[in-house]
């Protein structure tokens, strides 16, 4: 994980999606 590339970051989220953390993640901008 040394390369941080915007493919890595769309990883992430699904991988703290999967997991059920990423549901803040996806929107931090909540109205």
């Amino acid at each position: 994980n040394a390369a941080v590339s915007p493919m890595s970051m769309q990883d992430l989220v699904t991988l703290a999606a999967m997991t059920g953390g990423s549901s803040n993640l996806q929107v931090p901008q909540t109205t």
